[in-house]
């Protein structure tokens, strides 16, 4: 098993810290909004032992380079086809966990043809967080813009209670786990300039339509939480527009596979042995 750590310069002069470790077919996990690669550490050892493990910290994210461009979904996505190319991947097994839900799809809809994806991965993700649809499970569902007015003067006028409260809504009943310090931490590595367009673009985004395109194995899991109180009913509707879709219902928070690794990375190596597709 070998592992490293280092820096990948994207087509357009950006810096983004990438650790792989591993052997074996490619998974590739992309984080959810204001957080980082650190949250799969619970995660990528076990995994590790059978598969590559690619993680990435998104521009402007945790410790890849702040910068003021390119922070939409479609240069999110175009920066993961860039690393996954450059490294040379195949057959990868693509995860992405909110707002890396979208990122996920949107990478699918942009470079999915070139082949190298083959499986996708979307845990705890709405498709479009202002989508007025019963199955919307997101605070601002119903183009609440009023609501995202008022994140935004909260993260710009106290940040720190701000990021303090974000936080404690990632695990079931508030209960931080012990360890997770490092993950609140990187909270704060993201400027709320930054913050604020990425989610910006992140909540206009309907990615809801790529769904039903999505031609690979598509492994869906989900909670009932706090930011997603009726994760299970998104969950379900992902399932019904997804041609290949399996949905596990989990316990736990939004960052349930950080409170039980074992019971994800159980789920996860069963579909990376014997999920694997193309284009219909």
């Amino acid at each position: 098993m070998t592992g490293e750590s280092f820096f990948f310069r994207t087509s357009d002069d950006t810096t983004l810290l990438v650790q792989r470790q591993g052997s074996g077919r490619p998974l590739v996990f992309l984080h959810d909004w204001h957080s980082s690669s650190r949250v799969w550490e619970r995660n990528v050892e076990g995994l590790a032992a059978e598969r590559q493990v690619v993680t990435l910290d998104f521009r402007g994210h945790g410790r890849s380079q702040k910068t003021l461009e390119g922070h939409t979904l479609t240069r999110y996505a175009r920066d993961v086809h860039e690393l996954i190319t450059a490294l040379g991947l195949q057959d990868v097994v693509l995860i992405g966990w909110g707002l890396g839900g979208s990122v996920a799809l949107t990478c699918w809809q942009e470079f999915g043809r070139d082949g190298r994806i083959t499986a996708l991965g979307l845990w705890d993700m709405t498709p479009f967080p202002y989508s007025d649809a019963g199955w919307n499970s997101h605070e601002f569902a119903g183009f609440q813009t009023q609501g995202a007015t008022h994140l935004t003067d909260d993260l710009l006028t106290d940040r720190d209670t701000f990021l303090q409260h974000y936080f404690r809504r990632w695990w079931h009943q508030h209960r931080v786990p012990d360890g997770a310090e490092s993950l609140a931490e990187d909270l704060r590595a993201t400027p709320p300039w930054i913050a604020l367009a990425i989610y910006s673009a992140y909540l206009l985004t309907n990615t809801a339509d790529i769904l039903p395109t999505v031609t690979v194995p598509t492994l869906v899991l989900a909670t009932d939480n706090d930011v997603f109180p009726q994760g299970l009913v998104q969950a379900k509707y992902l399932l019904s527009r997804l041609p290949r879709g399996t949905l596990h219902e989990l316990t736990g928070g939004h960052a349930f596979f950080y409170e039980d690794p074992a019971a994800c990375n159980r789920l996860l190596l069963s579909f990376s042995q014997t999920q694997r597709g193309g284009f219909l």
